[in-house]
């Protein structure tokens, strides 16, 4: 927990110290921003940002979510705002050097807008894109010869938390089921980074129905161990049949190992991996 608090206080942090300057930029090109009181709405986004991941066991989750899809947009503005921002502050010390300020004050309120209108496209195609999941079909061939074909479903990046939720899952588990999967791996990021949120709204429950013939298993990410709960979230999502899998290597299939690595994070070596068998 204080790692996730720490790291929630600090982007929050910088932020709110971002927001000034980056209100100044974006109403050089507004009308509607010039009001002095519109840098408070620069300054309420990181606090949505931050609330939502701490205070959602006690708000329901009609609230809970709309303040945490809002909150994530706020980051991805907030980042590509930063680096426009450091451009912009570079080209008006430019023009400041070379004596050419009348032309930065004509040409300032277009490089704001042109910025601005940049950035939201990006951060709309980027949405579009993290709600609508890319599917691959890869056809491998190997030397090892093998009793039959398998077919074998791999998921990464799941982010099961206060943006992605119980429906996300559900939805998942039937385009996993309906390629017939021998296996099913998840290539780690199970949850965002709150394991308690996902146990209240029970968003991996749907996880349950997934269907295949050798079982499902998951490695940790990253973000798995930001709740601080890593062992918790093996428990709960063993319940729902995913083995997690931790410098282990296993047998799930004849002619097929199968090894599951812990985040490089938080584990860097691979000399201890152990065997531990035939799959049950």
């Amino acid at each position: 927990m204080p790692n996730r608090l720490t790291f929630y206080l600090t982007i929050c942090s910088i932020g709110l110290l971002c927001s000034l300057p980056q209100w100044y930029i974006y109403r050089r090109a507004f009308s509607f921003l010039q009001p002095k009181w519109t840098l408070c709405l620069f300054l309420m986004l990181p606090a949505m940002f931050f609330l939502p991941h701490f205070v959602s066991p006690a708000v329901p989750h009609i609230l809970t979510r709309p303040l945490a899809f809002i909150g994530g947009y706020w980051l991805v503005f907030f980042y590509y705002s930063v680096i426009f921002m450091v451009l912009y502050f570079l080209l008006f010390l430019l023009t400041l050097a070379g004596g050419q300020q009348e032309l930065w004050s004509s040409f300032a309120p277009l490089l704001a807008k042109a910025g601005f209108v940049i950035i939201i496209l990006a951060i709309a195609f980027g949405g579009w894109r993290a709600l609508h999941p890319v599917y691959r079909q890869v056809t491998l061939t190997t030397d090892k010869p093998l009793p039959r074909p398998y077919k074998i479903a791999f998921i990464s990046d799941m982010h099961l938390g206060t943006v992605l939720g119980k429906n996300y899952a559900a939805e998942l588990v039937q385009k996993v089921n309906a390629v017939q999967p021998d296996l099913v791996l998840f290539g780690g990021d199970l949850i965002d980074d709150s394991l308690d949120y996902v146990k209240r709204e029970g968003s991996y429950l749907p996880l349950a129905d997934l269907k295949t013939a050798c079982g499902v298993y998951a490695i940790f990410g990253n973000h798995d161990y930001i709740s601080g709960q890593p062992q918790e979230e093996a428990r709960i999502f063993g319940q729902v049949g995913i083995r997690f899998l931790k410098n282990e290597v296993i047998y799930p299939m004849p002619g097929l190992e199968l090894t599951g690595l812990d985040d490089w994070s938080h584990n860097r070596g691979t000399e201890n991996i152990k065997p531990a068998g035939k799959a049950n």
